[in-house]
């Protein structure tokens, strides 16, 4: 019986896609952007999915009514394949703290943010902030994302990156000061593999000496799945700690400012 219910709520969420209606409009990863106008195709909001399906982006309303629509590829008509992935321009200018929506976030396998953080004279500015997951856990399909990257745009293999003191942003996952927390934030990325938050100040409002830890393990979560880390240029952090159940670490990369380092049952 469950399988048959995790079947039709597959086979449902794509006409619901089609038509952006049902739980299509009810599962959105929400964040708020601060940003100037950049040229078109600076700014995109890159959505790799995990089935067949269809995405739409939206700005302003609360729970995609009333809000302006941010063309991209013809994403609100076009399907996006896995192997192929979404890019949705949001170039334009965005007011202080404007709230922004993704639409279809159970079929999200990977998203990426980093271009958000980019005008188009290659300087950092202010970004985005308050990222809210929750949309993207559904208790019959559960947790589809594996990827975020919310970091500065940069390659990791090199070392050419913009370090915290070159904007303000505050990273808040698993906190949505947009509709209110619930417990599906934490949930949505259980089975998250790979973290990229390069160049970032710190979690909250508040500069903790441990914030990249608090990504990690926290009340009500313990993100013991993530293997691959990517924290350079986040010079605020000096502490770090691994998920209490431990991380099996491919790839892990610190800022240099880390001076305790704590691994639980974990290897890399």
């Amino acid at each position: 019986m469950s399988h048959r219910h995790w079947w039709l709520s597959k086979s449902m969420n794509y006409y619901d896609a089609k038509w952006a209606c049902g739980d299509f409009a009810k599962h959105a990863i929400q964040f708020r952007i601060t940003k100037e106008a950049s040229a078109s195709g600076t700014n995109l909001i890159e959505i790799y999915p995990t089935n067949n399906t269809f995405f739409k982006a939206q700005r302003g309303a609360q729970g995609g009514t009333g809000g302006v629509t941010i063309f991209g590829d013809g994403l609100t008509e076009a399907l996006v394949t896995p192997g192929g992935h979404a890019r949705i321009d949001a170039s334009s200018k965005f007011d202080d703290k404007e709230p922004c929506f993704v639409f279809g976030a159970t079929s999200i396998e990977g998203l990426d943010l980093s271009t958000l953080l980019t005008s188009s004279l290659g300087n950092i500015g202010k970004g985005y902030t308050d990222i809210d997951f929750g949309g993207a856990y559904d208790k019959v399909l559960g947790a589809q994302l594996k990827w975020v990257k919310l970091g500065a745009p940069c390659t990791p293999s090199i070392y050419d990156y913009p370090n915290a003191t070159a904007y303000e942003n505050n990273l808040s996952i698993g906190q949505n000061a947009i509709t209110g927390l619930t417990e599906d934030n934490f949930d949505a990325l259980e089975n998250l593999e790979l973290l990229d938050v390069i160049g970032w100040y710190q979690q909250t409002g508040t500069l903790t000496p441990g914030w990249l830890s608090e990504l990690f393990s926290g009340t009500g979560f313990d993100r013991k799945n993530i293997k691959t880390l990517y924290a350079m240029g986040c010079d605020t952090a000096n502490e770090f700690s691994t998920s209490l159940a431990g991380n099996d670490f491919e790839d892990l990369r610190l800022p240099t400012s880390i001076r305790t380092l704590t691994f639980t049952n974990s290897s890399w």
